[in-house]
């Protein structure tokens, strides 16, 4: 059983690693960029960037992403607290929340 533990925890290290997000210590994801403007339509988010001039709209899974990379949770605690609230593993949202991130990263909505 602890080898079971300690592989998922290595596979999802190395997900997290290959998008970027795993680093030593506590790195918090976020908080969003002071501009960003966000409006919320039936749990789903929208965010304008007014220096781009352009508009993100999340679905409700990226909404809940978008929400938990206030700054003070790590790309780790962020994919533990989806799975725990979706009720299901970690390995099978990992690369969708590392993919999510780097993308809001990349789009300059959140602060590295």
């Amino acid at each position: 059983m602890r080898w079971l533990v300690t592989r998922q925890y290595d596979e999802d290290r190395i997900c997290l690693a290959k998008w970027g997000l795993l680093v030593t210590g506590k790195k918090t994801i976020g908080p969003p960029t002071s501009h960003v403007m966000e409006t919320e339509v039936d749990g789903d988010i929208s965010l304008y960037d007014p220096t781009t001039e352009s508009v993100t709209v999340l679905n409700s899974t990226a909404s809940d992403v978008w929400l938990l990379c206030d700054g003070s949770h790590t790309a780790e605690e962020i994919t533990n607290l989806l799975a725990s609230s979706y009720k299901v593993s970690r390995d099978s949202i990992v690369d969708d929340v590392a993919r999510t991130i780097e993308k809001l990263t990349e789009s300059g909505l959140i602060q590295q």
